[in-house]
């Protein structure tokens, strides 16, 4: 182990550290075959939280920076996100919040975010809820779809 810490260039939420596991993530997913890899991962995260939640560290949930990069990568992983969350105590939350976010603000209201946000208004609700999100408004073939 050199000490190094693994660093974001630019942050990608003032409330983050760039410094994190995190950080490692989303460097990863960058990677040529990372993605099948963390989305195994994924899997076995859901499967052990599900019988006892594990946590990287005090304010980090085993599983959440992985997926969360995933979802962030891809907006198709927003339903691993979502699933991910479901194994956490959301009563007890650090940086979730700021996740969801940045899930919204980078892809706009589309059918994954529409999941994490209905998930987020109930099975997802926690600690903070929906209520201080900036939702984006649907457009008229979003209203037309819904």
């Amino acid at each position: 182990m050199t000490g190094n810490l693994i660093v974001l260039e630019n942050s990608i939420h003032p409330k983050i550290p760039n410094y994190s596991e995190l950080a490692f993530y989303l460097k990863v997913i960058k990677t040529s075959g990372s993605i099948e890899k963390l989305k195994k991962i994924t899997q076995i995260v859901i499967h052990r939280n599900s019988i006892e939640p594990v946590w990287m560290n005090e304010e980090i949930p085993m599983g959440l920076s992985i997926v969360f990069a995933l979802a962030f990568h891809d907006k198709r992983y927003i339903f691993d996100f979502v699933t991910v969350l479901r194994t956490f105590d959301l009563n007890h939350e650090v940086y979730e919040s700021f996740f969801i976010e940045l899930l919204l603000n980078k892809w706009k209201i589309c059918d994954q975010t529409l999941f994490l946000l209905a998930a987020r208004s109930g099975s997802l609700s926690g600690q903070w809820g929906i209520e201080g999100y900036d939702i984006p408004k649907l457009n008229t073939v979003q209203k037309i779809r819904f």
